[in-house]
């Protein structure tokens, strides 16, 4: 169960996704989703949503806040959340090349590219996949 402050911390967050409160709400019903969150003290300066199933994490949503970014906050998130599964999976507009080079430094590949897969703005969608052997 979210604690207040994380709910709230994940809806202002929502934009940045494209993602409605509605759709938000509707992910809260699903029991296999996982939040892990980073904090400073009592600040939240990020989460990983996920849904988890048979030791394998669908990666949903990274998200650091603006005044974190830049502190390698992501790099230490999506470890967090890699630590207890055997492998995750995820998928990334590769216009995002932020995002794919810090997917890339925990141990993430490639595996294939879905094209013209998004619009408004149109792009390809990257599909990435991590094992934990591979970086063991």
């Amino acid at each position: 169960m979210l604690k207040q402050i994380e709910r709230n911390f994940i809806m202002e967050s929502l934009h940045d996704f494209g993602w409605t409160p509605e759709q938000f709400e509707s992910e809260l019903t699903n029991r296999f989703m996982r939040y892990w969150f980073l904090c400073d003290g009592d600040t939240i300066q990020g989460y990983v949503a996920g849904q988890v199933l048979f030791n394998e994490l669908e990666v949903l949503r990274v998200y650091i806040h603006p005044r974190f970014r830049g502190r390698r906050l992501g790099n230490s998130l999506l470890k967090k959340a890699l630590k207890d599964v055997d492998s995750a999976f995820l998928e990334v507009r590769s216009q995002h090349q932020v995002a794919i080079r810090l997917y890339q430094s925990v141990g993430f590949e490639l595996v294939s590219v879905r094209e013209n897969y998004y619009s408004n703005p149109q792009d390809d969608a990257v599909n990435m996949l991590w094992r934990k052997e591979e970086i063991e």
